[in-house]
């Protein structure tokens, strides 16, 4: 699984300090969205899984990265057949996300860019659907 590099709560030396504990072989993937961290032997296109909530409170959308995010969308998009006005709504309550509406919109723009260079949805009558 990732591990974002986002400790925001730390303070910035701490933070580092911690990152320079990572094996050198991890694959460090820096996004729009923030810079998370692969175990060594992973790799972020292998990643099919997503998280709902958590036992530790709701998570921030910059704690999620975009294939988790992507991961998400695309299950929504499957399971629901959404409006595709009504899609980060529908994503942000699949990840139980703190409320940041705006950000979530963009960060689903981005990950239906990523469907559709792949060809893997289709809009039909304002709906979204898998491919």
């Amino acid at each position: 699984f990732p591990y974002t590099t986002l400790f925001r709560s730390l303070h910035p030396k701490r933070r580092q300090r911690i990152l320079e504990l990572l094996n050198p072989e991890v694959q460090k993937i820096k996004t729009k969205f923030g810079t998370f961290v692969w175990p060594a032997g992973t790799s972020a296109a292998d990643f099919t899984v997503f998280r709902t909530g958590s036992i530790y409170g709701q998570r921030s959308l910059v704690d999620i990265c975009d294939e988790e995010f992507n991961n998400a969308l695309t299950w929504v998009i499957d399971t629901q057949q959404p409006l595709e006005d009504e899609t980060s709504e529908a994503v942000a309550r699949v990840l139980d996300l703190t409320p940041a509406r705006t950000d979530i919109r963009q960060r689903m723009q981005d990950g239906l860019k990523s469907l559709e260079q792949t060809g893997r949805i289709r809009r039909l009558a304002g709906h979204l659907y898998l491919q």
